[in-house]
């Protein structure tokens, strides 16, 4: 990893991780190869969680607990209409790459409030009624069907290197300009990556 790129802001790790939607596991197979799926998770605590049933990925896991979970997110692409040359495009970015063991959890409790937290990150609507009371708390799950044939997971994190490519190396005077440039790009296409990607870009001259 190039050691500009390194990104050390555990705070901004954290809600990057917190917020992201898809994260790519790769488990071992017997026969030694490489077997990478997308997945939604929950990062807590520092561990990552995930829910699946049976399948390739729990025979993995069984027989090898040794996995990395990756993380990504695509920001825009430095073209030529800013750098005037082919040759010096740059996708921005960042991503976090996480290494770890992973092991079911057995407690339903544990289980079910885990779930909870799954179901409030990616569906928040489904948690509450118009009163406000909570539709999905561990209790209530624990009766729900189909609860015992699902299979939480917890990723114990054994190591982390996060990177960000947002131009960490360039001049002031740089990034400035290329802020600018996405945020105008943005505006005039109605493009919500852009705009991030401005923002981010600029937040970097700190």
């Amino acid at each position: 990893m190039r050691t500009t790129y390194v990104w050390k802001d555990e705070a901004a790790i954290e809600e990057f991780l917190r917020q992201t939607e898809i994260g790519h596991l790769t488990t071992i197979d017997p026969d030694g190869w490489p077997h990478t799926v997308p997945l939604n998770f929950l990062w807590q605590g520092g561990s990552i969680f995930f829910h699946t049933g049976l399948g390739d990925k729990i025979e993995h896991l069984r027989q090898n607990p040794k996995v990395a979970f990756s993380v990504t997110e695509a920001l825009s692409v430095l073209t030529s209409d800013f750098t005037a040359s082919p040759c010096r495009n740059a996708q921005l970015g960042r991503s976090v790459l996480i290494r770890g063991l992973a092991r079911e959890i057995k407690s339903p409790e544990q289980k079910a409030a885990i779930l909870t937290r799954l179901v409030a990150k990616y569906d928040p609507a489904a948690i509450t009624t118009d009163s406000g009371a909570d539709q999905l708390a561990p209790e209530v799950l624990l009766e729900q069907p189909g609860f015992q044939a699902t299979i939480v997971v917890e990723i114990e994190t054994a190591g982390l290197a996060a990177r960000r490519h947002l131009l960490p190396n360039k001049p002031e005077k740089y990034r400035k300009a290329v802020a600018a440039y996405f945020q105008k790009r943005g505006q005039d296409r109605g493009d919500e990556r852009d705009l991030k990607t401005a923002l981010l870009v600029s937040q970097t001259f700190d």
